[in-house]
């Protein structure tokens, strides 16, 4: 199968295939998790659902942004290619 055919398929996808646990990442979400709690043993039950509508939204603009620095590597790697096959240094 080709790799077009995979992402085509669903078998390969660039998004899950960069978001595997890393320490440093495991970290960060530790100390997310950490500061998260902190804030909601602290916070009244109203504000803490708005607590968590801003992480839901923070993530919906993570999702977007990963979506954006896909296409935008994608593209710069075609441009990247394109340049190679332009140049005369062969």
């Amino acid at each position: 199968m080709s790799i077009w055919e995979e992402i085509f398929s669903g078998e390969l996808n660039p998004y899950y295939e960069i978001n595997r646990k890393t320490p440093e990442i495991s970290a960060v979400e530790d100390e997310i998790c950490g500061i998260k709690g902190i804030l909601e043993d602290k916070l009244s039950t109203d504000k803490a659902e708005i607590l968590e509508k801003l992480d839901g939204k923070q993530c919906e603009l993570e999702i977007l942004m990963e979506k954006r620095a896909f296409t935008y590597g994608f593209k710069l790697a075609v441009m990247i290619m394109l340049e190679t096959f332009k140049t005369d240094n062969c």
